[in-house]
């Protein structure tokens, strides 16, 4: 990742400045299109955190202006001392919140739209919450997703059944499906959507990233399903 050498303001004392190595944010997190932003200012924060070693923790900040969608940003970093006595006396490699933010969000299939609009909705939300560093709610979220999705989808399915589907628990619901990588897969984002709803986690090892990739990975299984039933549906002439 590119980086430059900054002047940067104590925000205590703007007389004081330490030059500060900075990772450049190559991606606009308003619009989100590649960029080689124009900084406006940086300024530095020293925390004390130790007395007897006059040990410090520092936080940089950036403002920063986007030249596509014309809109100001600013770039929080975790920063150190150089452990050389050349060069710059910060360094500011790990970007910690960009704000404010606007949440990238996935778009789905119109085979997925029309089985489960609120899937597609709650899905969307908790991408929102997720990038507005609201983790916590934002794995409860996907967890709702899930069971929007495999409910809708079994409704579909077992239309003559809707009403115990939609009333009985999600792993219950789950046991109905008969294409076993569906099942896994929405068993398995299950079983990490309630870990971000209980106190203690079953699986500390597995968490959002991962409920995420096996809900993408079910998707085309089903829209390939919702497909050959149309197929079906087309008669010889």
């Amino acid at each position: 990742m590119p980086s430059h050498v900054y002047t940067a303001q104590n925000v205590d004392n703007p007389t004081q400045t330490v030059d500060c190595e900075i990772n450049d944010v190559t991606m606009c997190p308003i619009c989100h299109v590649a960029l080689d932003p124009r900084i406006i200012d940086t300024f530095y924060k020293s925390t004390l955190i130790s007395a007897a070693e006059n040990a410090h923790k520092y936080t940089v900040y950036q403002l920063a202006f986007c030249p596509k969608c014309r809109e100001a940003f600013f770039a929080k970093y975790k920063a150190f001392p150089r452990p050389s006595a050349t060069g710059p006396a910060l360094q500011a490699l790990s970007t910690v919140e960009l704000s404010p933010s606007t949440p990238v969000k996935s778009t789905f299939s119109k085979a997925i739209q029309e089985l489960s609009p609120m899937f597609v909705s709650t899905y969307n939300q908790s991408e929102v919450a997720e990038a507005s560093n609201l983790t916590e709610i934002a794995g409860c979220g996907y967890r709702k997703s899930v069971e929007f999705l495999v409910k809708d989808y079994l409704c579909h399915k077992f239309p003559d059944n809707e009403v115990e589907i939609k009333a009985e628990f999600l792993g219950a619901a789950i046991q109905r499906i008969d294409d076993h990588r569906i099942k896994t897969l929405t068993e398995r984002a299950t079983w990490i959507g309630n870990d971000e709803t209980h106190y203690i986690r079953k699986h500390e090892s597995l968490d959002i990233t991962d409920m995420k990739r096996f809900i993408s990975a079910v998707l085309p299984y089903i829209e390939s399903e919702l497909t050959f039933e149309e197929a079906l549906s087309v008669s010889k002439s």
